[in-house]
């Protein structure tokens, strides 16, 4: 009996000499019923000539798409999941390398979950180990609360595979948000998330990666503190109106506290809001609780739109 087809979702963009080993891991996968879908977002540098080639060499398997115009990674990963033809689809970012067994294990560990996921490996720009994982730096939970997914992501997209059942409701992607934590969030609000705690992926980190975003703690992020409350009160809005949604009362209630902070006063309902649930909505987190308490204070700072720029 043959086993269900798996698609490959990747998205390509000036991906460089990151591209083929990447390629060459996907066509070297222990499961074989396997299609490649390819979008990719109008590249600049060789990345079309290396595409094209692997689609002049392989046109059963890889599908290629070729963008005439730059549409932004969020898009193009929605492109990318809904020209899948398989019953199951896992994501692949343009840099990384996959373990030859990673789809056949995923494949066996999703089970009833609507979405499964692993850890990975760091790797360098040269494809050097680092000796750090994500699990390093982050808790990864089986069976995640939707509510943890408020001020953190804990499903990383390059690390997912999917039923495709799960796009019927995911699909389309919220405006500004970031696919990866949209599908774990419907996925765990819908059904459940299933996680496998062993690295699959070799996640390269490079300072021209866009997926990199722990590549440094020399990165800083800058941006007024205005903003950054902004996107995170449209993410909780976007979470607490989400149809699917099993604890829209809860996210209200985080919805109204949250906002409470564009008053510019400190929020004290907020911030013992977030200190009476910490252990649902930053599972994530490897933080003492000092630190935490810390963080709580922080985040129930007011907020002003005429703030300066700060760098966290």
């Amino acid at each position: 009996m043959q086993h269900p087809l798996v698609s490959v979702a990747l998205c390509t963009y000036n991906s460089g000499v990151y591209l083929e080993p990447l390629l060459e891991s996907l066509l070297a996968q222990s499961y074989k019923n396997v299609e490649i879908i390819c979008c990719d977002d109008n590249s600049s540098d060789g990345t079309q000539t290396i595409l094209l080639s692997y689609q002049q060499k392989y046109p059963g398997l890889f599908k290629l798409y070729l963008n005439e115009k730059n549409i932004g990674y969020i898009k193009n990963f929605e492109q990318a999941l809904s020209l899948c033809h398989g019953d199951f689809i896992a994501i692949a970012d343009h840099d990384d390398i996959w373990k030859k067994e990673k789809i056949e294990t995923l494949m066996t560990g999703i089970g009833d979950a609507m979405l499964v996921y692993g850890d990975s490996i760091y790797i360098d720009s040269e494809g050097k180990e680092t000796g750090r994982r994500l699990t390093t730096k982050f808790n990864l939970t089986d069976k995640p609360d939707p509510r943890s997914f408020a001020f953190a992501n804990s499903v990383w997209g390059h690390t997912v595979l999917l039923k495709k059942d799960l796009l019927k409701t995911a699909l389309p992607i919220p405006e500004k948000i970031p696919y990866d934590i949209w599908l774990a969030y419907v996925a765990a609000s819908i059904s459940y998330v299933q996680y496998l705690p062993e690295p699959l992926t070799f996640w390269r980190q490079h300072e021209q990666s866009f997926s990199a975003i722990h590549y440094s703690r020399k990165k800083k992020k800058t941006e007024t503190r205005f903003a950054d409350w902004e996107k995170n009160l449209y993410w909780i809005k976007v979470m607490k109106d989400f149809p699917g949604s099993r604890h829209h009362s809860f996210l209200e209630r985080l919805y109204f506290l949250y906002k409470r902070k564009g008053d510019g006063t400190f929020v004290w309902p907020l911030y013992f809001f977030l200190l009476k649930n910490r252990k649902v909505l930053f599972i994530v987190w490897k933080r003492s609780l000092t630190s935490s308490l810390n963080e709580f204070r922080k985040m129930a700072r007011g907020v002003k739109q005429d703030e300066t720029t700060v760098q966290r």
